[in-house]
């Protein structure tokens, strides 16, 4: 889950996209379920990460949003 999201342009409640949750991690394809301020993002494969992380939500190389992990 990530919370506190910040958003660049108005959100759907799901979308395509890829997140990139560490600061030199390539970004992965994900399936992201939109609630408010959190999403839950369930990636194409599976990946290192903490919480407390930053998450980038991206739709090719234009940043959709940014918010911390959760869980």
């Amino acid at each position: 889950m990530i919370r506190d999201l910040r958003w660049l342009s108005a959100p759907r409640t799901t979308l395509s996209a890829a997140v990139q949750v560490r600061h030199r991690g390539t970004p992965i394809a994900a399936e992201v379920e939109i609630d408010g301020d959190r999403a839950i993002a369930r990636l194409a494969e599976a990946t290192v990460a903490a919480s407390g992380q930053a998450a980038v939500i991206y739709a090719g190389d234009r940043v959709l949003a940014g918010g911390w992990l959760a869980r």
